[in-house]
């Protein structure tokens, strides 16, 4: 799958000043080849969102040399259900909901084992010596998908011999929220498998207050039972998006397991919460998504907590006029951080002056509009 730089959000210091020249898609070079663009962008950008399958992700930070240090995935679960993203309309308050994507399986357990192994083995080809694995599955899958990855990461904490590469923990994250059965427990926890590249990897231990009197008022390490609760419906930073996990529970994970400035992926990105944690904690961030909807909303969310972000695209960029710029077919918009959202749109600017827009509709549908009046 070919990708091209199709939308660029810059920092402040980025944009044109009068000593420094405007930062455009011809000075940074974006129709250069996607291997030797990434390192640029990230010179400009806290994250990068790519449109693509998770093994083309995974595939191109490898080829571009990017040092990746975690990567931590939330793919299906094998629940034979189809997610829905709601969206509700500026306008007149209406709800449209349409498939996210679909998590059905012909083949059973077995079928969904063997589509996530080229994943894992992207995925391990393109960490760092001393990177992290984290897998966040449920404990349906959780069994077959760890006997998968200790093929091929190795058994680590399963063997006898010290700092063994492969398997280092299960950490259990445990929530609240959610119906429960008469008939059985309440399913209320999800597994995160970790595993590590090499025999040395980074981690810093997560603190939490201790709860025993002995030590009260004093901060322990985090065990591997993690209570966070998971987003209820009418929460604040709630996206719509289909299973959306808890931001406190991403930054936990991406400030322990890596160092300021560190890459962080994540190849089924969703609603982009872990790029979101990463940028918030001064990591680099790839969060790639097949779905056009997961890009958007991701989009929409870092820039409204002020990232800078770069989107990567498979294709062209279509425009609806004709005098649109080449750029619109070539090269990305170069869009301003300052002001970015007016009356619902993007605004792309040549020389300080707003002239072209992109519009998303609530059916998900993108156009980019020459604007009549500047």
């Amino acid at each position: 799958m070919a990708l091209r730089c199709a939308e660029l959000y810059l920092r402040p210091e980025d944009e044109a000043s009068p000593a420094q020249p405007p930062v455009t898609a011809e000075s940074l070079r974006l129709d250069a080849p996607m291997e030797s663009l990434l390192g640029t962008l990230f010179e400009h950008v806290d994250v990068v969102l790519a449109q693509c399958d998770a093994v083309t992700g995974a595939t191109l930070l490898r080829q571009a040399k990017v040092p990746l240090d975690l990567v931590y995935i939330d793919p299906p679960y094998a629940s034979h259900r189809d997610y829905l993203y709601a969206q509700r309309h500026a306008e007149d308050g209406s709800r449209v909901e349409r498939v996210a994507f679909r998590d059905r399986w012909d083949g059973g357990m077995l079928e969904y084992v063997d589509s996530l192994t080229p994943v894992f083995e992207a995925v391990h080809a393109a960490l760092s010596d001393e990177g992290s694995f984290l897998l966040h599955v449920d404990p349906r899958g959780a069994p077959y998908l760890s006997i998968r990855c200790d093929e091929l990461f190795g058994l680590g904490e399963r063997l006898s011999a010290k700092n063994a590469p492969g398997f280092r923990n299960e950490i259990i994250w445990t929530y609240g929220l959610g119906g429960s059965s008469p008939r059985s427990w309440p399913k209320k926890h999800d597994n995160i498998l970790w595993y590590t590249k090499g025999s040395d990897w980074f981690f810093d231990p997560p603190m939490t207050p201790a709860k025993s009197n002995r030590m009260r008022g004093q901060l322990k390490k985090q065990p591997d039972v993690v209570e966070i609760p998971s987003i209820n419906n009418m929460a604040k930073d709630r996206t719509g998006y289909p299973t959306q996990k808890p931001v406190e529970l991403l930054e936990m994970l991406v400030k322990a397991h890596t160092r300021e400035r560190s890459f962080v992926a994540d190849f089924f990105s969703g609603s982009g919460t872990t790029a979101l944690a990463a940028a918030r904690n001064q990591r680099h961030a790839f969060a790639s998504d097949i779905a056009d909807d997961a890009i958007a909303v991701a989009r929409n969310r870092l820039l409204a907590e002020g990232a800078s972000v770069a989107i990567l695209r498979p294709g062209k960029v279509s425009g609806d006029d004709a005098a649109a710029p080449k750029t619109l077919d070539e090269t990305a918009l170069v869009f301003s951080r300052l002001g970015t959202v007016q009356d619902r749109c993007f605004l792309a600017l040549e020389g300080g002056e707003p002239t072209h827009r992109l519009v998303r509709d609530v059916y998900g549908h993108e156009a980019i509009q020459k604007l009549s009046v500047v």
